[in-house]
């Protein structure tokens, strides 16, 4: 089995009516991007009164997921979720889920806005307010619809050097490797559910004696990820972001006699601590190093 590194359950709560929904809305309506940067526990505060809310935290960040009592109006249409989310870049940002479809939802916004939406390739369309506050609209596999309001955080500078952009989202960890001083590496992040048969992801290169990587411009998704030695590996070692070795069926996804961790790439985000310190000698053919 796969362990996701994904959302620890912390609280679960049913409010009673209050000023939740209404304010939910509010920050919705996306026209004061200092209203998202009141402190995480204000913001947590006011939005868990009249709604049902549970708050998990990622390696990416955390997140406020709420469904309102009743529905609410923003932007002139009903909603009932929302989710508040702050990532580790510091970008802070509000997701109201509508049963409107996305164009009705995009020409309300327009009109609120004075704006036009701009497509994002799959990943939805933006529609820039500020140079640091905007706009993303999207439709859930459900065919729900979604806008976004989000706002760049103190570090969102740090997070486009690292590779993290409106499109894009970044790894950086540690390595580690049985033998000293450590090799040059080469350092991979894996698409976790490749379906085209041919494995691939992204990877950079480490110096000798270097214990730290990052790995810039990888799309939003699933990975694994590996490193190995550029050179002079006879035992075959593999390192991974992985937890303890356990038993395993032979060619499980994402099993090598231990236990590879996904990790979630969000565009915009850098995820930091991704280590890959944990040494495997096989991996199943589909994430095989020769084959990248």
């Amino acid at each position: 089995m796969l362990q996701r590194i994904a959302a620890t359950l912390l609280f679960l709560i049913a409010a009673p009516a209050g000023a939740g929904p209404s304010e939910a809305a509010r920050l919705l309506d996306c026209a004061d991007g200092t209203s998202l940067q009141r402190s995480w526990e204000d913001l947590r505060s006011v939005l868990t009164a009249g709604a049902t809310c549970h708050e998990s935290r990622y390696p990416s960040g955390t997140e406020l997921e709420c469904r309102a009592a009743s529905p609410f109006s923003a932007y002139g249409l009903t909603a009932q979720e929302f989710i508040l989310r702050e990532s580790s870049s510091g970008t802070r940002e509000i997701r109201g889920v509508f049963k409107a479809g996305t164009e009705t939802l995009r020409a309300a916004a327009e009109r609120r806005h004075h704006g036009v939406f701009e497509a994002q390739g799959a990943n939805g369309r933006r529609l820039t307010l500020d140079a640091t506050h905007w706009l993303h609209l999207d439709q859930r596999e459900d065919g729900a619809s979604e806008l976004t309001c989000a706002v760049s955080g103190s570090s969102a500078d740090d997070a486009r050097r690292a590779g993290a952009d409106a499109n894009h989202g970044a790894i950086a960890g540690r390595l580690s490797f049985p033998t000293t001083p450590l090799p040059p590496m080469r350092v991979c992040a894996v698409v976790a559910d490749n379906t085209g048969g041919t494995p691939s992801g992204l990877c950079t290169h480490t110096g000798e004696g270097v214990w730290s990587f990052l790995i810039g411009n990888v799309p939003p998704g699933e990975y694994f990820v590996l490193a190995w030695p550029e050179r002079d590996n006879p035992n075959h070692y593999i390192m991974a972001h992985a937890a303890s070795l356990e038993q395993c069926a032979p060619n499980a996804p994402g099993c090598a006699g231990g236990m590879l961790q996904r990790v979630f790439v969000h565009a915009g985000e850098v995820l930091r601590g991704i280590d890959a310190l944990q040494s495997l000698t096989d991996l199943p053919a589909s994430l095989s190093p020769s084959s990248h």
